[in-house]
């Protein structure tokens, strides 16, 4: 008799522990992007101001369909997103809650031409973050996202590089403030190194400026090219024959120091300690 209800109280039990199971592993963290799949294209947009999109052409990652993005930066994000999981459903309706009201959500959607994921992301007043499905409307816990990783804007995910030449490629560099300074690279001991002319300076106290020259990025675009008289005109004299250069202007009341370049179309922004030290070279020792 005891084995009869043992039976029968098993086969009770028993869908009510495959549920469970079900429900086990309907909860289990998801990776939200797939290994496998192909990113050619990426957006992360929000009404709060943040529109991003990235896409790839002919091998390059273009910005906002404009500019050319940084794709340091961009392979870092999408490292990011892919390894963003969702865990365990909690709700499927009180969106403001976990900051996934159309206000304040961010909208991801990665792929390219054939596959393509789409999910919303939204942080609530705890910090928590939190992963709305498009196919089903629901709330994830989100896992592996830190409280700024989905601090973006535009400037940041632009390429700053300006210009990089070879120090084997450069015939001189000319700087002129009140003057004209002039630097000469000369092979020493299988190194180049610069020297200033006229000026017993050891080549450790230019170093740092002619890298910065030779290796120019911005620090931050800017959309209105500065008029006026430059402060100062920088020229890389190359052996190629090739002239190029920035001019440096004066400071603003951001402290930073407005530059154009005949290497970019757009403005841009350099701190303070950067141009003054390329402006100074005079009163190196």
């Amino acid at each position: 008799m005891n084995k009869i209800k043992i039976s029968v109280l098993f086969l009770i039990l028993l869908p009510a522990v495959f549920i469970g199971i079900k429900h086990l592993r309907s909860d289990k963290s998801v990776l939200m992007i797939d290994q496998k799949m192909m990113i050619q294209n990426l957006s992360i947009e929000s009404k709060s101001g943040v529109s991003i999109k990235f896409e790839q052409k002919n091998g390059t990652w273009i910005l906002n369909g404009k500019y050319k993005a940084d794709e340091i930066y961009l392979g870092k994000l999408i490292e990011k997103l892919r390894k963003l999981k969702s865990a365990k459903a909690i709700a499927s309706s009180g969106y403001e809650r976990f900051g996934l009201s159309e206000d304040n959500r961010f909208h991801i959607t990665a792929g390219d031409a054939k596959n393509e994921v789409s999910f919303y992301i939204g942080k609530n007043s705890s910090g928590n973050y939190f992963i709305m499905k498009e196919e089903n409307g629901k709330i994830y816990l989100a896992e592996n996202i830190k409280s700024n990783d989905l601090i973006i804007s535009e400037d940041s995910a632009r390429d700053k590089q300006i210009y990089k030449v070879k120090p084997s490629e450069v015939a001189k560099i000319t700087v002129t403030k009140s003057k004209t300074e002039i630097l000469l690279p000369e092979e020493k001991d299988g190194k180049i190194v610069y020297s200033l002319q006229g000026k017993n300076i050891s080549s450790d106290n230019i170093e740092i400026i002619v890298n910065d020259i030779q290796d120019f990025r911005a620090d931050k675009f800017i959309d209105i090219k500065p008029s006026g008289k430059s402060e100062a005109s920088v020229k890389l004299f190359l052996k190629n024959g090739k002239e190029i250069g920035f001019e440096i202007f004066p400071k603003e009341k951001n402290n930073l120091y407005p530059v154009v370049s005949t290497e970019s179309e757009y403005a841009f922004y350099i701190s303070p300690h950067r141009a003054e030290r390329i402006m100074n070279l005079d009163v190196l020792k």
